[in-house]
């Protein structure tokens, strides 16, 4: 094997607020580091899907319910983590890097709500939900099962203490070109929509 390639978490580390990232991800690129082989971490901000998965209760109801309270976060659109994984495997020189993966600029929950607002032309208002509250949410919203959605407290409680507010170039060093913006990005969700 000459180059390896993980997709890990935005903000992994011994003091990662989400449990994943903290007990998984951290030590599998520290056990990288110390292998000898050749790799790349691709540190994948949020999700931008996250934000759209329950896209016609926010527009039917006029809210956006996420946690966060007011601090930023950013994202990133699983089709653009896909062209930077291609590009680093079919390309050279991202060897024995950590990648920072995001938008190239971080949101609130009520940047988000303006942004979905202007897109779809309904208005759109934020409300945050306690990172405790999210999996009962998950769950009584969106059918998510009880052991599942109580899995990502540890993640909202990072988003609500700032960890995911974090914006890099890195996107743009790996493929050349810059990541979809939040409203790029849900421009294409209301035209696949359309379709």
């Amino acid at each position: 094997m000459e180059h390896l390639a993980y997709t890990s978490f935005l903000a992994a580390g011994p003091d990662a607020l989400a449990e994943h990232s903290q007990l998984v991800h951290y030590p599998t690129e520290q056990a990288l580091a110390a292998s000898g082989l050749a790799y790349t971490v691709l540190r994948h901000a949020l999700y931008a899907e996250i934000l759209v998965g329950d896209l016609d209760d926010t527009l039917a109801s006029g809210v956006l319910r996420r946690c966060g309270g007011t601090a930023a976060c950013t994202y990133i659109a699983r089709d653009d983590l896909g062209r930077s994984a291609a590009a680093v495997l079919a390309g050279e020189g991202h060897g024995n890097r950590i990648c920072n993966e995001t938008m190239e600029r971080s949101y609130t929950g009520d940047e988000v709500a303006d942004a979905i607002s202007r897109c779809f032309g309904v208005a759109v208002r934020y409300e945050a939900v306690a990172a405790e509250d999210w999996p009962a949410y998950m769950t009584s919203r969106w059918g998510v099962p009880e052991a599942a959605a109580r899995s990502t407290v540890g993640t909202m409680r990072a988003v609500e203490a700032g960890q995911f507010d974090l914006v890099t170039d890195d996107y743009r060093q790996i493929t050349g070109q810059p990541p979809r913006s939040l409203d790029a990005f849900l421009a294409d969700v209301r035209a696949s929509r359309a379709a």
